[in-house]
């Protein structure tokens, strides 16, 4: 499962929204995908409404 998501972001690369992928692979014992932070984590942030449409407004806006 990782190495697909490893491959959809190398095939949408270059776009500011999708990370730059700098490792993935498997050892042993798991799989690693190393990618670039974009920003804060929504965890830190308190989702109410005016963040809510602010997200959508950016999830929108990437859109082709």
């Amino acid at each position: 499962m990782l190495r697909h998501e490893a491959c959809a972001l190398y095939l949408l690369a270059g776009h500011s929204s999708i990370p730059h992928v700098h490792a993935w692979g498997r050892s042993q014992y798991f799989e690693y995908l190393a990618i670039d932070i974009l920003g804060t984590p929504l965890t830190d942030k308190r989702l109410d409404v005016n963040n809510a449409l602010l997200l959508i407004d950016q999830m929108v806006r990437e859109l082709p």
